[in-house]
């Protein structure tokens, strides 16, 4: 029995088309995620109208160098050579510093400049009332230049005079005001100044200051005040011929100071014998004072 097979001639009718997607009333279909295998980074991308995937752009490919968000390492490495050379240069200026001060020091040997009283008169202390109180106190001051080669420079020195006491604050008693002058190497230079007080124009005392004076001059064979002499200025030095520093702040305090009182009223004799002066270079750091 014969088979008949039949060739059927291929069909010219063009390929059907993928359903368009329908719109419906549901969520919009969800993008088409596509990860890379040498990035490890996913990507999305939302489909095509006709459902084919566009085309698909691989992620930029970087090592450790490059950064994702537009940086570089290159970066890195400024800021660390920064980072280094300013250190760098610290380092080395104080060092220099170090070393300049080391051999000033062998050189010059320098030493401080010091204070004493030489003597201290009150000669009118009235205190009738707050408002009515006035002081005139003669001050003698020696000061010394241990220093050969070293001069000092020295603005006008602020001096005030105070009262002190355990229970109570200081109370100034008296201010004034002692010229600027050049203090050269080996050389003890004697200073005067009248230290004052005018309660009405200059420093006046309030009613809790006034009534603490009043107790300590009316005790009865004790009367006395506890004084303490205060100084402040600026300083200079200078080394050798052309070697100068800039100014510092330079304060003296001298403490043990006693004026003895009769019927409630202060004598000329204050007794200065146990008086003991300390300088205190002060040293501007940023925004720190420094004591020395």
């Amino acid at each position: 029995m014969t088979k008949i097979i039949e060739k059927v001639p291929p069909s010219t009718k063009p390929p059907t088309k993928p359903p368009t997607p329908t719109t419906t009333n549901g969520p919009p279909p969800k993008p088409a995620t596509v990860t890379t295998a040498a990035t490890n980074v996913s990507q999305k991308f939302p489909p095509s109208a006709n459902g084919n995937r566009p085309y698909q752009r691989l992620a930029a490919h970087y090592d450790g160098c490059h950064q994702p968000h537009g940086g570089s390492c290159c970066t890195c490495r400024c800021c660390c050579l920064t980072i280094m050379w300013t250190t760098f240069i610290i380092a080395t200026l104080l060092l220099l510093t170090a070393i300049t001060a080391t051999v000033l020091y062998v050189l010059y040997r320098p030493r401080p400049p010091s204070f004493s009283l030489s003597s201290l008169k009150i000669t009118n202390f009235n205190l009738t009332s707050p408002l009515q109180f006035t002081s005139n106190i003669n001050i003698s001051i020696i000061t010394k230049n241990p220093n050969e080669k070293i001069t000092f420079y020295y603005k006008p020195i602020n001096v005030t005079i105070l009262d002190y006491h355990n229970n109570h604050q200081n109370i100034v008693i008296g201010q004034g005001l002692i010229p600027k002058f050049i203090h050269n190497g080996k050389n003890t230079t004697s200073l005067f100044g009248v230290i004052k007080n005018n309660s009405s124009n200059t420093n006046p005392i309030d009613d809790i200051s006034f009534g603490h004076l009043k107790f300590d001059l009316n005790k009865k064979n004790h009367g006395r005040l506890n004084l303490k002499v205060e100084m402040e200025t600026y300083l200079k030095v200078k080394i050798g011929d052309k070697l100068k520093s800039n100014w510092f702040k330079l304060r003296t305090s001298c403490n043990g100071i006693k004026a003895f009182a009769y019927n409630g009223k202060l004598n000329g004799k204050v007794d200065i014998d146990g008086a003991k002066c300390k300088v205190y270079l002060i040293i501007k750091c940023f925004e720190w004072d420094i004591s020395i």
